[in-house]
């Protein structure tokens, strides 16, 4: 926790990206909120979410301005337009209400996120020594979590008094917040070599963004294992938990929001845990994180069988919540330390290009598997834990490829053979 109290510019980074996460965890309340009770359909809300998924295609593009621009430039600048689209989505929201308007509006933001997305990932190398990286990547993301606990609670009890117009419009005075306070940051300077013009060079880094990856057989088997990933696991949260809290347990806007801030809650304590304790993880045994994220998913499903759901509202609201808040923790240990692991091999100059092409593989079939689910869930309403068995049997698939990939792997470093072909 040393860096974070002495380190200035890692300091306001974790302000201004905490409030970022805030503002934009309540927008995505407003969002789904708003879809689902317009439409009650599990099917149209997984189609609008998959939609804004596609955007994450975008991610390589960020990736190549982030290394070719300044990071702190298009960092507050993205927040500036975000907090600016907020104040209009919240216009459009008071004029029109229309689940079109709305959707466009979304993916809008999804756009301009997948494009922040590397670039976020990449400031951080820039502000902090590569030795402290896993433990202020778990501190950021711990904070970030805790920002997404707060903002579907907030966000919840704003949209029961006041509407989801001042939802909307809170959420633009945050990134607005956010982007003031990351203006305090003060960025080393970089040295970018570039002789191309700025469309060819940004050709020319997606293509060595890629390029780097498919040289390096342990990241490249690792991103297609994160695609798994979000095709099988991820939209068991996106779709099934929305749908589970709003339809299937009829939570009010309170709990709903509670409810989605439950596996936040997970996330921030398993980063931040991660952040203390990231010298004693073993890389090897990163798959345990998947078993044990499976059978506290099993555990969670049994509150949607119809013994369970007679009980009442409060204790299967409670059984199926909390019981994902292990599973939550174990996830963000293995993001933390994977993400950590692989950053300290790649040099600062290809940060952006790489971590987008990264997160566009890995976020490729996310789409899908959201589309997929929700057509499971509209199709198995009346039996809610049939996707989220599915998704604890996918978790232990995952687990066992985990445990394939990382077979006489170095517990402390990845060991990557790296080739840093020149910035164009």
């Amino acid at each position: 926790m040393t860096t974070l109290r002495n380190n200035h510019n890692f300091r306001w980074l974790v302000l201004g990206q905490g409030i970022t996460v805030f503002g934009s965890r309540i927008l995505s309340l407003a969002f789904s909120l708003t879809i689902l009770d317009i439409t009650g359909r599990a099917d149209l809300f997984a189609l609008f979410t998959s939609v804004i998924a596609a955007t994450n295609l975008l991610s390589p593009i960020g990736g190549a301005i982030s290394d070719r621009y300044d990071r702190k430039l298009i960092m507050v600048g993205n927040d500036a337009i975000h907090g600016l689209l907020a104040l209009l989505f919240a216009l459009v929201l008071y004029q029109f209400n229309s689940v079109l308007s709305i959707g466009i509006i979304m993916v809008i933001f999804g756009a301009l996120n997948s494009i922040e997305g590397p670039n976020g990932a990449a400031i951080l190398v820039d502000l902090v020594p590569k030795e402290k990286l896993e433990s202020c990547r778990g501190i950021l993301e711990g904070i970030q979590n805790i920002s997404m606990i707060l903002g579907p609670i907030l966000g919840g009890v704003f949209y029961m008094m006041m509407g989801v117009q001042m939802l909307a419009l809170f959420g633009g005075i945050f990134f607005l917040l956010a982007t003031v306070m990351e203006c305090f940051i003060r960025f080393p300077k970089r040295i970018i070599h570039s002789q191309k013009g700025a469309i060819k060079g940004i050709i020319s880094d997606l293509k060595d963004g890629f390029a780097f990856i498919k040289a390096n057989p342990l990241i490249y088997k690792t991103v297609l294992f994160a695609a798994f990933l979000n095709f099988a696991v991820t939209p068991g949260m996106d779709v099934a938990f929305p749908v589970i809290a709003r339809i299937t347990l009829h939570a009010n806007d309170f709990f709903y929001g509670l409810g989605m801030a439950f596996f936040s809650i997970g996330m921030a304590a398993g980063a931040l845990l991660t952040g203390k304790f990231s010298e004693k993880i073993k890389f090897n045994d990163l798959y345990k994180c998947f078993l044990f994220s499976a059978g506290f998913s099993l555990i969670s499903s049994l509150a949607l069988f119809p013994a369970a759901l007679a009980l009442g509202f409060y204790p299967s609201y409670l059984w199926f919540f909390i019981s994902n808040l292990p599973m939550a923790a174990a996830f963000a240990v293995a993001n933390v330390i994977f993400l950590a692991r692989v950053q300290k091999n790649i040099p600062s100059s290809m940060q952006g290009k790489v971590l987008g092409a990264i997160f566009a593989i890995s976020q490729c079939m996310k789409p899908f598997g959201q589309a997929l689910f929700g057509v499971l869930c509209e199709w198995s309403k009346s039996a809610m834990y049939i996707p989220i068995i599915s998704t604890s049997a996918a978790l232990v698939v995952a687990a066992l490829g985990m445990k394939r990939l990382l077979s006489g792997q170095n517990t402390t470093e990845l060991d990557l053979k790296i080739d840093n072909p020149a910035v164009n």
